[in-house]
C-alpha cells in the first residue's frame, strides 16, 4: 500500500473516497472494485481510495481481483499492472 508520508503522490478528497495519483515507482496494492472515467481521467476504484491515471489502460478484465499498480518512468510503459 502506499505510503502515507510519500514525498511524491498527489491526492485530494473526491465523494466519500481519497483520490490519489501515484508518484513514480510507487504501487498500489487492493481489490479493484471498478473502473471509471472523468473527464479523460482513468479511476480505478479500490475499497477506500481511486487511483488516477491518465491514458489508455485496459484493467477492466481485473476488476473483483486483487491488483498492484505501478507508476514507472518507463516510457511506453507508464503504468504496470500486476495480479496479486
Amino acid at each position: 500500500m502506499i505510503s502515507s508520508e510519500s514525498q511524491n503522490h498527489v491526492s485530494f478528497s473526491l465523494s466519500d473516497k481519497e483520490i490519489i495519483r501515484l508518484g513514480e515507482w510507487e504501487e498500489y496494492i487492493g481489490i479493484l472494485r471498478d473502473v471509471r472515467i472523468h473527464d479523460g481521467i482513468i479511476l480505478l476504484e479500490f475499497d477506500d481510495c481511486y487511483i488516477q491515471l491518465y491514458g489508455d489502460l485496459d484493467v477492466e478484465k481485473y476488476i473483483g481481483k486483487r491488483i498492484g499498480i505501478l507508476r514507472t518512468d518507463i516510457e511506453g510503459r507508464e503504468v504496470l499492472v500486476r495480479v496479486k
